[in-house]
């Protein structure tokens, strides 16, 4: 059975939670509970190329540029540019939308390090913080609540996933 994916600025306050999906293992799934929010897959095991979609719309990232350094977010649908992620050697990086406003991307802690979003100016937008559990980490998504009004959540929830998923690919090769 298909399931209705839900918008993701309209979620309930239920605990959202990126796991891998049982049927495709490279293929991540955002749920608030029961509901369906958002997908993100790789089509080609070794690629750095994904898929994303929400309720909004889907998405293509793609790595470009020496070292992999660079991240454009297409939309699929129009072929535009949606977002452009430029990362840094310490992994942190700069998200500039095509009207030229920039998010952060950025580390909290120190161990766990808490990978997550901000403002130009440092204030917290979402978290991608990490449980460890005995056989499967539990990776959840956590939206501040003054950014819950933010357009560009559904973009960067799976932007950040994309990311995540991106570095440990690279320290495991």
């Amino acid at each position: 059975m298909l399931s209705v994916m839900k918008s993701l600025v309209a979620a309930s306050s239920a605990e959202l939670v990126w796991s891998r999906t049982r049927t495709f293992p490279n293929a991540w799934e955002l749920r608030g509970g029961e509901d369906l929010l958002g997908t993100l897959r790789w089509p080609r095991r070794f690629g750095s190329e994904a898929e994303g979609e929400t309720s909004e719309g889907r998405l293509i990232f793609k790595c470009t540029g020496f070292l992999a350094m660079r991240t454009e977010v297409i939309d699929a649908a129009t072929g535009a540019r949606a977002a452009f992620f430029q990362r840094q050697f310490s992994g942190k990086g700069e998200v500039t939308f095509p009207d030229g406003r920039r998010v952060l991307w950025t580390f909290q802690g120190w161990v766990p390090r808490i990978p997550l979003f901000t403002t130009a100016d440092g204030f917290p937008i979402m978290r991608f913080p990490l449980e460890l559990r005995w056989f499967r980490p539990k990776e959840t998504l956590e939206i501040e609540e003054t950014a819950r009004a933010m357009n560009e959540l559904p973009l960067l929830a799976l932007l950040g996933r994309y990311l995540i998923v991106l570095r440990r690919r690279r320290q495991h090769h």
